[in-house]
């Protein structure tokens, strides 16, 4: 077992397709994700499961990748099992919460912003450019770069999952860069599709973080670490200032009101 535990999960799954149908059972969506570079042994780790849940997960996995041994379910003493609750942050990931709320209000309006330049006979460069903005701006001038520049630095940069927010980040940015010269263009077609694809990695990228990557980095931290990071991100808040976060909230009030969301 301990060879496949060292394998890069899509590799497993590639190999073995229903061990990709038994983690979707348990809510672990290695199946959809684009990169699947974590390792098998990362992917049970860093998902905060109940020990019984994760028992059985076992079992199922062995007994696909073994059918032909006597696989024996693991028993779970009462001490060890883990109740299911509702996710709790400590007040620095919480920020990093709310800022996906945000950025998430303006992705729910993508759609809508394709939908009106579609119609248009005229291309609305401003308001494109100002969705990119928000983008550049907030999601990931002050948003990412307080993960990879603060928040990755308490967790054990080892693990896969650091490199593949890294990824997304960077596929983002190049999505955004895309849709700029896209707009210099008049390319509808272009800015649609990059704008499409921003907004589908991007709800992804957010729900791995909000359930798997921060609740990991959360069960880490001590009390001092947990000041030190709030801290941390207050500095880099103020170095940017108000106007920022300010100008960008704005706008995304102004979505909401546009397309009524």
């Amino acid at each position: 077992m301990q060879k496949y535990l060292e394998k890069h999960i899509k590799k497993v799954i590639d190999d073995h397709p229903k061990i990709g149908d038994i983690l979707e059972e348990y809510n672990i969506g290695c199946v959809p994700c684009t990169v699947g570079t974590c390792l098998f042994k990362d992917v049970v780790s860093i998902h905060s499961m109940p020990k019984k849940d994760e028992a059985m997960l076992m079992f199922k996995i062995e007994k696909e990748l073994y059918p032909d041994r006597d696989v024996k379910l693991r028993e779970v003493s009462e001490e060890e099992e883990i109740k299911v609750k509702e996710l709790k942050y400590s007040p620095p990931l919480k920020q990093l919460v709310d800022e996906h709320v945000n950025i998430m209000q303006v992705i729910y309006c993508i759609p809508d912003i394709i939908e009106l330049i579609g119609k248009s006979v005229d291309l609305d460069k401003n308001l494109v450019l100002n969705t990119v903005r928000f983008i550049q701006e907030y999601a990931d001038k002050y948003h990412h770069a307080k993960e990879e520049d603060i928040l990755f630095d308490y967790a054990d940069k080892s693990l896969e999952i650091i490199n593949v927010i890294k990824e997304d980040h960077t596929t983002s940015r190049n999505h955004m860069k895309a849709v700029i010269e896209a707009v210099e263009r008049g390319d509808k077609n272009e800015i649609a599709n990059r704008m499409t694809a921003y907004a589908k990695l991007l709800t992804e990228h957010i729900k791995k973080e909000d359930e798997i990557l921060y609740p990991w980095i959360d069960r880490s931290l001590t009390t001092t670490q947990v000041g030190e990071l709030f801290q941390k991100f207050s500095d880099s808040n103020n170095t940017l200032g108000r106007e920022l976060p300010k100008r960008n909230l704005d706008f995304m009030k102004s979505l909401q009101q546009m397309f009524e969301k």
